[in-house]
């Protein structure tokens, strides 16, 4: 695939390979998790508990207006003694009429932060360049992007509980919705990094709420055997472990047909390697966190039993503006912290590439 053209259709990505699990940030560890919840695991088929399974649509915006063709926005630039709090997060660009990205793509400043301090960008062109592309992950082959759009409702702005955070996600009978492992991003832009170069790549990021069953919070202790790979089963659960602004960032490479092989690649699959990674970098600051609550026997969740859950954004890499500092244009830039990533693709000399 070369960066003139984009698969333009529906296709099932093929399993994707779990090479990289890092949940060291937080203490006991299996509150952070790149694995499937227990009872998707089930239901999961010939997939293990760490491969993720997903269906892609990628649609070209060919109408006259070009409205996803919008200039860069100001490089940031860092002023150390500049201490003032980040403001709102805006949008990156404007969309036709029949593009409505959800949620709302990042903004140009924070896209060339992140790209400058955490996703390796070689280009000068740091946040990467506007394409006519779009792309929906999608929950099933038989999904589309109308009722994904109208069944996950994005545009609903979450309450705020009690405890300060936003409220749960609920079942009809009031118990606590399934676990989030990763989020679905409906018609998300694409830009091109790295044009020319063996990193060219197509790429989108954005951001949600991670969360995980588990039966144990306790700081310093070894993990439940209940609680690994997954979390506990939701039946079990003495906790539900929420991860605001968890960023999901894809990349689907297209220099690399001649170092890579696709894994397990079938009719109708995604045809070119692709990459999903999970972190915590980058977001709205004053809207991030961790936070454990209570789960009661009748698996009702308690918004006012509410646990503070300590992250360590430094855990086995950097960690650049804490959040402090506006004129980075973003926070937590670096590379330390939780991370999960998946592929589609090995190395030729049968490596599996992270």
């Amino acid at each position: 695939m070369s960066s003139q053209g984009l698969y333009t259709s529906e296709a099932p990505l093929t399993p994707l390979e779990n090479v990289n699990n890092k949940p060291g940030c937080v203490s006991p560890s299996s509150l952070w998790s790149c694995s499937m919840s227990k009872e998707e695991q089930s239901v999961n088929g010939q997939y293990s508990e760490n491969q993720l399974s997903l269906f892609v649509e990628i649609v070209y915006d060919n109408s006259t207006q070009q409205l996803w063709n919008t200039p860069d926005g100001t490089i940031p630039t860092p002023t150390p003694s500049v201490t003032l709090k980040p403001a709102a997060v805006p949008t990156a660009r404007q969309n036709d009429a029949g593009f409505s990205p959800q949620p709302p793509p990042p903004s140009f400043r924070e896209m060339w932060f992140l790209g400058n301090t955490t996703d390796g960008i070689v280009s000068r062109e740091k946040a990467g360049e506007p394409t006519p592309f779009y792309i929906t992950l999608l929950p099933s082959i038989n999904a589309t992007t109308a009722g994904l759009n109208t069944t996950l409702h994005h545009n609903t702005i979450p309450r705020i509980a009690a405890d300060g955070y936003p409220e749960p996600l609920l079942n009809a009978d009031g118990t606590g919705a399934p676990a989030i492992v990763y989020p679905l991003p409906f018609q998300q832009p694409l830009r091109l990094y790295d044009r020319g170069l063996p990193t060219e790549h197509f790429g989108f990021y954005t951001y949600f709420s991670k969360t995980i069953y588990v039966q144990s919070i306790e700081p310093g202790t070894i993990p439940l055997a209940s609680d690994v790979n997954g979390g506990s089963l939701q039946i079990d659960a003495n906790h539900i472990v929420t991860w605001l602004q968890t960023r999901f960032l894809v990349q689907v490479w297209t220099r690399l047909d001649n170092s890579t092989r696709l894994l397990r690649t079938q009719p109708s699959t995604f045809p070119y390697p692709i990459t999903v990674t999970e972190d915590l970098h980058g977001g709205d600051f004053l809207g991030k966190g961790v936070f454990a609550r209570k789960v009661s026997l009748s698996q009702q969740i308690e918004v006012t039993n509410t646990s503070p859950i300590i992250d360590n954004l430094l855990f086995g890499g950097s960690l650049i503006n804490h959040g402090t500092n506006p004129t980075y244009g973003g926070s937590d830039g670096g590379t330390g912290g939780c991370q999960c990533t998946w592929t589609n693709f090995i190395e030729l000399n049968g490596s599996i590439v992270a």
